[in-house]
Order: structure tokens, then sequence, then C-alpha cells
């Protein structure tokens, strides 16, 4: 199993790294020239996103 939670640990880094990166977009300039439906759009997916985190934070912890 210990590869597997390797893949879980890669998928969380990777996914905590471009949650980041869309957090940071979502305080920029750019970010409100958007049309109001895509910032919407946007901040759910960003949310969506740090949940998604979250799920796989905790089944790490089950399997440790």
């Amino acid at each position: 199993m210990e590869g597997f939670q390797e893949r879980i640990i890669a998928e969380k880094d990777q996914l905590d790294e471009r949650t980041n990166k869309l957090d940071a977009f979502v305080d920029t300039e750019s970010f409100g020239k958007l049309p109001q439906a895509q910032q919407a759009l946007l901040k759910v997916q960003l949310h969506s996103m740090k949940a998604y985190s979250e799920c796989l934070s905790q089944r790490l912890g089950l399997l440790q």
C-alpha cells in the first residue's frame, strides 16, 4: 500500500500547488477584469480544489 500512499501524496502536492496559484490569482487585478461569470466559476473551482485537498488529507490520515 506504500505505492498507493505515495501516489495520493503526489496528487495532493500537485493539487495544493495549483490551488495556491489560483488563490493568488483571485487577488490580482487581472482576475478583477474577468467577466463576473468567469470570476464566480473560478471561485467555485477554488473552493472545490480546497475541499478535494482536504479529502486527500483525510484519506492519508486513515492510511497511517
